[in-house]
């Protein structure tokens, strides 16, 4: 998972076993980008992206 605000590229990060991650604690708006791959009993992949809106 990649996390960008204000057009920059903030982190990027592994989620491994479990659907979640912790929010920023800065206020403003994330935008995420999300790319899954698969191989166990289904093959393929996918990208997602979304925006978060963390408020003070």
């Amino acid at each position: 998972m990649t996390r960008y605000r204000l057009g920059e590229m903030q982190e990027e990060f592994t989620i491994e076993g479990s659907p979640r991650f912790e929010a920023p604690e800065e206020p403003g708006l994330h935008h995420y980008t999300f790319h899954l791959t698969w191989d166990d009993q289904y093959y393929g992949e996918a990208t997602y992206g979304f925006k978060l809106t963390v408020r003070e």
